[in-house]
């Protein structure tokens, strides 16, 4: 492949078969193969052919194709493929059927089935003996087909989940529009695509116009940016017009004419990017553990059922002096046998990860409608656990929808919502320095023009469409472009040079004041021409600190105009060329955008401090402004933000000592944040996998970081570095971090936080890919929806805990009795079956889907060494165990002169006849409906929560679940016959197994009313301890003692 394009790039020349078709797939295929690139053979392709011929070679222009050529779409389509993804096919019910049956125990217990079938047969004959052989394989079908339907409902929630990620519009040149916005799914070779910062390219093309920086690394590895221009002139081997699909672009922008697609280009063929996440969450991991604890007890005590079982029945046999090698000996062996396997199989609570993995599927499935798309599933539980939010202003706090309220002109400022009050030059000059710089663009929509793209620049666009100013004409619009330094929240501006005529040179600015007046000498004064900028510098100041104090966002434009000789000699890209321009410009404009704070930010920012959840935003505002737009959403009190005001005044006054403030730091700069917390240092940590260099980042001193940032909850003019460090530190402190972020900057901070939130509406590709959850509405009001159902995720397993721990110890327990005491187990392995389907997968649907309320957010965080099990949890464990053990033990040696029926205690599995088995049939009846009433009772997790029933008939899940266990366990007592080895009871036997299994929720009561003082404070490892106080007074906090024997979990 390495040289194939080069040999038949060369028989193409001379006139030899090279390719089929010049314009194929494989030569475009073959022009974007890394080495070929590399090795400058593509670029020799590119040289002879020019942009001009690539352009005709697939019938393209620089105006675009036309959407409404159907026919021409479909041969594009039919020629180069489509760009939509090829699914992967999906995986039948079937599959899943299969994958089941591969679990050790299910065929374990099929060949047992098959053994029990045969012998059956042979003792009994052909009439009756398959019985019990085919009941035991009946109840791993069912088993295993219920499992199979809850693995492949869940693989269908993961893709659909994997589509919503992959939805995505892009930027075209079509339709006579110089910006359309497509689905991504619809870009075909011929396409003219528009690239900007944060942009992942979604085909292979060639640059056409203009030069951007490009992040390779995840297709190449190759971590050093590549520059790609359109100007043939400044083309080497390094420096190039190949954009490759799935590469970033960090810098600049451009036009790009589309050569592959789908399949066919470089990331189609092994783009791997856009998978479902299939791993396991942390939660499952340590659930994972519990399980492994579990089983192991459950192993030991199946094997010492087994042994008792065999060696009982030996025993008897040589008591009485019957054989001890015989086909009964030998069944007794295989009915142990599947005994044991049986107690395995329901001591292992393998239910755990899969109640977590509906719980999650449960929660992403309704977050989703709650405007949270869920990219990593780790990212729903861990939000549970979040104690600090870092947030963006701009759309997340705010509306997002910037408007040019103010702007400072020729000595006067002017309300955008009154007549203007400047000359028509000076409207000139203004029209100028915005439509020359700036990326926003105009689009009908319902018969308006409406701005779109960035929202500082969508509000200067429309405010002149709103003003009838006519943008486009040519007197003010130059068409000779020169070089764009896009906007970076590194110097925080934007710059554009254009060719006004020949010699002639125009240099427009556009940014943040501090930045751009550093540049300033002019302004357009008072009298509308220009003047010396030091005359205004009160009146500049005194806007700034207007507009800041009315939460608006204030901005600078200007401009310069030169000859061509400032130019000569300058080759150089980016910053670097137009830093020897940057001097002697005149100021035009101080513009004040506001952007309205979104009406519900200041109710779920409270709702943040009742969670326990500190708000710091950090923004690229001016610090006043900053400060009153946190007041305004209560991010900050009232007597805070004055505070703040007078640190600020104090520092301008000539105090630097920051620390020593009287009053606390609330709010800082970037600069200031840096220098006062100390930032951070960068630390060789060994080596990659390829022998590269890697480090990590600690504090350079976490005292003083932590002193700062104390009380810090506002950090204006920030940049990407600030909010990383802000991350990095409160991490190091142990906080549990989530931070929203919009830009290709904000990457690094997202992904060191706990959970990384993107902005869906005006959100990078860059952020996206780095982020956990995309803010659909890009609203702050979404990250307390994500925190409630992380809560709910964790509530919801430990309700499932607390109910399977309770019946793994009450069925292993009576097992384990039976074994030794009786001569058969109360529960033959049917019943252990239908009571392992209770157990996990029906326990799991009801438990795990549990809806969040707003009472989740009425306490604090969990800490992350918290135990799964709390000292509640704990504490209904083991009452709930001793109950149901009790209870169980009077029915078997009991139970037959409560109900009135013959004894089985005497009856082993031999025996078994349609005129008894009354006994432990009752037996079965009331296990079955004391784990019905326990789920109820572990639907509530506090001792604060007395009302096990309150909100039940909110989860019709649960109900339904309920109601399948209830009248499918009267099904198999009524319609078992000896397949279940059960008897129909009458309607009284029944309701006597229902009121004393219903005493269950009488012991979960008393258990809550007795006088025990739980330590059920979030913020370290549970315990328990019992109340000194006798008279049933509440126990106070004080009295509270953390137990050091708890057991972990």
């Amino acid at each position: 492949m390495d040289n194939s394009l080069k040999e038949k790039l060369l028989d193409q020349e001379e006139g030899n078969k090279g390719y089929s078709e010049k314009f194929s797939v494989d030569y475009f295929s073959d022009l974007f193969v890394n080495q070929n690139i590399n090795e400058g053979n593509s670029l020799r392709v590119y040289l002879s052919l020019r942009q001009e011929g690539f352009l005709s070679g697939v019938n393209s222009s620089t105006k675009g194709l036309d959407s409404d050529d159907l026919d021409d779409m479909v041969k594009r389509k039919t020629k180069y493929g489509s760009n939509a993804r090829v699914e992967k096919e999906d995986k039948s019910y079937m599959d899943f059927v299969w994958e089941s049956l591969e679990d050790q125990m299910m065929q374990i217990l099929i060949a047992a089935s098959i053994v029990s079938t045969v012998i059956g047969i042979l003792q009994e004959g052909l009439s009756t003996g398959w019985i019990e052989g085919a009941s035991i394989f009946l109840a791993v079908v069912i088993v295993t087909g219920i499992s199979s339907f809850q693995n492949w409902s869940k693989d269908q929630q993961f893709k659909q989940l994997d589509k919503e990620n992959s939805k995505k519009n892009v930027k075209l040149v079509r339709d006579g529009l110089e910006i359309k916005e497509v689905d991504v799914d619809e870009i075909v070779v011929g396409d003219i695509l528009h690239l900007a910062i944060g942009d992942i390219s979604p085909a292979d093309g060639i640059l056409i116009k203009d030069s951007v920086t490009m992040d390779e690394s995840a297709m190449t590895g190759e971590s050093d940016l590549q520059v790609k221009v359109a100007l043939e002139e400044k083309m080497t081997n390094k420096v190039n017009p190949f954009i490759i699909s799935g590469t970033q672009v960090m810098d600049g922008s451009g036009k790009m004419l589309v050569l592959a697609v789908g399949p066919n280009k470089v990331s189609g063929k092994s783009d791997d990017l856009m998978e479902a996440e299939t791993d396991e969450t942390p939660l499952q991991t340590k659930l994972k553990d519990v399980a492994d604890k579990i089983g192991d007890l459950g192993l030991m005590a199946a094997i010492f059922i087994g042994l008792v079982l065999i060696l009982k029945d030996i025993i008897m046999r040589i008591s009485l002096g019957l054989p001890i090698f015989s086909a009964e000996l030998l069944d007794s062996f295989i009915n142990a046998f599947i005994i044991c396997i049986t107690v395995i199989v329901v001591a292992i609570p393998e239910g755990l990860p899969m109640a977590v993995t509906i719980s999650l599927a449960f929660s992403v499935s309704k977050m989703r409608d709650q405007h949270n798309l869920v990219r990593h599933l780790d990212a729903s539980e861990t939000m549970g656990n979040v104690n600090n939010v870092c947030t963006d202003k701009t759309g997340t706090l705010t509306m997002g929808v910037m408007t040019l309220r103010n702007f400072y002109m020729e000595g006067k400022d002017n309300s955008t919502n009154n007549e203007l009050d400047i000359s028509a030059e000076g409207l000139t000059s203004l029209t100028e320095c915005i439509t020359n710089n700036i990326t926003a663009y105009a689009e009908k929509d319902n018969d308006k023009m409406i701005a779109r793209g960035n929202f500082t620049e969508a509000a200067l666009l429309q405010f002149m469409i709103n003003q009838k100013i006519d943008y486009q004409d040519p007197n003010v619009k130059y068409p000779s472009y020169v070089r764009t330094l896009p906007f970076s929240s590194e110097y925080k501006f934007m710059c554009t040079l254009v060719q006004v005529n020949t010699n002639v040179y125009r240099l427009f600015i556009k940014g943040a004041p501090e930045r751009v007046l550093n540049y300033c000498t002019k302004i357009r004064g008072a009298s509308g021409k220009n003047e010396l900028i030091s005359k205004y510098s009160k009146d500049i100041n005194e806007q700034q600190e207007k507009y800041a104090s009315q939460c608006m966002r204030t901005l600078a434009i200007g401009f310069k105009e030169f000859t061509d000789k400032k130019l000569e000699g300058n080759n150089a890209e980016g910053m670097e060329f137009f830093e020897p321009l940057l001097n002697e410009i005149t100021l035009t404009a101080l513009f004040g955008i506001a952007d309205a704070p979104r009406p519900e930010v200041p109710d779920s920012i409270d709702d943040c401090s009742k969670a326990g959840v500190t708000v710091r935003m950090v923004t690229g505002d001016n610090i006043k402004t900053a400060i009153a737009i946190a007041q305004d959403v209560r991010i900050i009190s009232p007597r805070e933000g004055n505070e703040s005001l007078q640190r600020i005044k104090a520092v301008e006054d000539g105090d630097k000592g920051g620390l020593n403030m009287p009053s606390r730091i609330i709010a800082l700069e970037g600069n200031e944040f840096r220098e006062l917390s100390g930032g951070y240092i960068k630390i060789e940590d060994g080596k990659d996998k390829v022998g590269k260099i890697k480090y990590r980042y600690e504090l350079a001193s976490q005292e003083k970081f932590k002193k700062t940032t104390e009380n810090l909850k506002v950090i204006a003019r920030a940049s990407p570095d600030d909010k990383f460090l802000l991350v990095l530190g409160l991490k190091q402190l142990n906080n549990i971090v989530a931070v929203t972020g919009d830009g290709t900057n904000d990457a690094p901070a997202m992904k060191k936080s706990d959970v990384g939130f993107a902005m869906g509406k005006r959100g990078t590709d860059i952020a996206k890919a780095a982020s956990d959850i995309v803010l659909l509405d890009d609203s702050f009001h979404s990250i307390i929806t994500a925190m409630k159902y992380g809560r709910n995720v964790y509530d919801c397993i430990r309700k499932f805990l607390q109910f399977q721990l309770t019946c793994n110890v009450v069925a292993v327990f009576m097992t384990l009795l039976g074994g030794v005491i009786l001569k058969d187990s109360p529960l033959t392995s049917i019943q252990m079956l239908w009571v392992n389907l209770i157990m996990d997968s029906f326990a799991s649907l009801a438990l795990a889907t549990e809806a969040p309320n707003d009472k989740l957010l009425k306490r604090k965080p969990y800490p992350k060494d918290q135990d799964i099990v709390t000292g509640t949890m704990k504490i209904n464990i083991g009452a709930q165990s001793c109950f149901q053990i009790i209870i169980l033990t009077f029915i078997i040696f009991y139970g037959d002169l409560m109900f009135g029926v013959p004894s089985d205690r005497e009856l082993d599995h031999f025996t078994w006849n349609n005129s008894n088995g009354y006994h432990f049939t009752i037996f079965f009846n009331i296990f079955v409906f004391l784990q019905v009433f326990n789920s109820v009772n572990a639907r509530k997790l506090l001792r604060s929560e007395v009302n096990v029933f309150e909100g039940i008939f909110n989860n019709y899940l649960y109900l339904m679940i309920q109601g399948i266990i209830i009248v499918g366990q009267i099904a198999m007592v009524q319609f078992g016959g000896r397949a279940l080895r059960t008897h129909a009871l009458s309607l009284n036997q029944h309701l006597g197994c229902l009121a004393i299994a219903s005493l269950s929720l009488v012991i979960g009561l008393l258990v809550k009313l007795l006088p025990i003082g739980i330590d059920e404070h979030t913020e370290g490892p549970p315990g328990f301890s019992i109340s000194k106080s006798i008279r049933g007074r509440k126990s106070v906090d004080s009295s509270r003692v953390r137990s050091s024997k708890s057991i972990k979990f």
